[in-house]
């Protein structure tokens, strides 16, 4: 990496803020600026995305510029700072940077980053503008990665960052190279910015989509504010999920159930038509807001920390990228400002009116890249079939199905017709069926947890995947969904 000629600092012991000549670089205030993800001095939350987080950046506290940092004997390196672990809310400042520069594209990034909400440190900030912006070109075509990240950029604070690298323990060569690494990213990075504003200039398409970062984050500021507690709840929910323990879920029925049953009863339920696991197919069917995405995300990690079955809908509501046939469908996530931007710009409500008859959306104007897969994700044959009885046992009940007749070949012949050798030589002839009856077709039992099964009896047409009830029916009326009683 390069570095550019810069004053003579030092880290300044006890306080930790970067000083050029004698003078804290970027002000001359004795307070540390906050290294949370919402405005400079704003006090971080204790609990993850617990207090709204706009990610705005304050016009009275710009990004400091970058200086370079002296050396010292002793301390840690990177790699002795070990991995991330599973738990989000213990990750350090540097596990964060760790955790989001190893990504393999932006988008993943952007949802780590999302989840962390106001616990995103200054090292985690730059961790996801490295991920944001390495590679992109300078034009027009980064607009959407610059309005769901270019508020970071802007809101990136040297003093703050240099104050948590060296709490870590890092070594002067440690610190001295990752001050050297943002410099070339911020650099990077605000030149990308520059060329997608001047273009914005000229062209209201290109405005709309740098507008919608700042409308976003308001949004999410909004929501935030009025959901803090589910939030909280959610951020405690998906770090116990990553421990992949048993005996963790609590009380979360209680917690995560008013908010899905909300977003459940107010979803047009439709059979599924397309041939896609049934948990992706009805998790899509929710309405695309916020609200329905934290609530079904909510839900479906209380529901894989109570039975296992649970899996399946945890993974289909935090997948990001399904396939059918030859069409693909992204589950944009909305979990805080950067993923709502991406979300609010590739819905199919905003159409933008660009300028050049060359650009849209979809084709010109580059998204962040990359699929993300939950933890934990149940995959099995589904199969539908009428319920003949519920067996209660506790905390599980096993479905019983009723049994239903199929016509099946009961006679088989071997013909003259050869089918295929096998590499030993031997011939495999092609058989015919001769006779066909009805016989009786048997489902296996499917044992899953008792507070799944709000909704069903006998008589329901029940579609099971994970031995998970994804939906029940009867005749054409849904009467259960995603283990909500309709």
């Amino acid at each position: 990496m390069k570095v550019r000629a810069c004053f003579l600092v030092s880290l300044v012991a006890g306080c930790g803020l970067v000083q050029v000549n004698g003078k804290p670089l970027g002000g001359t205030s004795s307070s540390p600026p906050s290294s949370g993800a919402s405005s400079p001095g704003q006090n971080a939350s204790t609990e993850p995305a617990s207090q709204p987080a706009s990610n705005t950046p304050s016009a009275s506290s710009p990004a400091a510029e970058p200086a370079a940092v002296s050396e010292a004997p002793g301390g840690k390196s990177l790699d002795d700072l070990g991995r991330p672990g599973a738990k989000r809310a213990a990750w350090t400042p540097v596990l964060q940077y760790k955790a989001l520069s190893d990504r393999n594209d932006a988008y993943p990034a952007l949802i780590v980053a999302d989840e962390l909400g106001d616990r995103l440190s200054q090292a985690g900030r730059l961790g996801l503008i490295e991920k944001c912006f390495e590679r992109q070109p300078k034009d027009v075509s980064s607009a959407a990665l610059w309005a769901a990240c270019g508020a970071d950029v802007e809101a990136f604070d040297f003093n703050a960052f240099g104050k948590e690298l060296q709490k870590e323990g890092l070594s002067g060569d440690a610190r001295k190279r990752l001050f050297d690494g943002a410099k070339e990213t911020l650099a990077e990075a605000k030149a990308i910015g520059a060329a997608v504003t001047l273009a914005a200039k000229d062209d209201p398409g290109v405005a709309s989509i740098v507008a919608m970062g700042q409308t976003a984050r308001q949004e999410w500021q909004t929501f935030a504010a009025e959901h803090a507690d589910q939030l909280a709840v959610l951020a405690k929910l998906q770090d116990l999920v990553r421990e992949d323990k048993n005996g963790l879920a609590g009380d979360c029925i209680e917690e995560t159930q008013p908010a899905m049953e909300k977003v459940a009863r107010a979803t047009k339920w439709r059979e599924r038509d397309i041939p896609v696991d049934p948990s992706d197919v009805y998790v899509n069917q929710l309405p695309k807001t916020t609200d329905a995405f934290i609530s079904v995300v909510a839900w479906g990690a209380c529901l894989a920390l109570t039975h296992k079955s649970g899996d399946a809908i945890y993974g289909s509501a935090m997948n990001t990228q399904y396939g059918y046939s030859q069409q693909q469908w992204r589950r944009y996530h909305r979990r805080g400002p950067r993923t709502l931007t991406v979300a609010k710009l590739y819905d199919d409500s905003f159409k933008p009116k660009f300028a050049s008859r060359s650009l849209e959306m979809r084709n010109g104007i580059k998204e962040p890249r990359g699929n993300y897969s939950a933890e934990r994700s149940g995959v099995q044959t589904p199969h539908d079939a009428i319920i003949a009885k519920l067996v209660k046992n506790g905390n599980e009940t096993t479905i019983k199905f009723a049994k239903d007749k199929v016509m099946e070949c009961v006679d088989w012949r071997d013909t003259n017709k050869v089918q295929s050798i096998t590499t030993g030589g031997s011939i495999m002839y092609e058989k015919k069926c001769m006779k066909r009856q009805a016989v009786d077709n048997e489902y296996s039992d499917v044992v899953t947890s008792t507070a799944f099964t709000s909704g069903l009896g006998p008589g329901v047409q029940l579609t099971e995947q994970y031995s998970f009830p994804v939906v029940g029916m009867k005749g054409s009326k849904f009467v259960a969904a995603l283990g909500v009683k309709l």
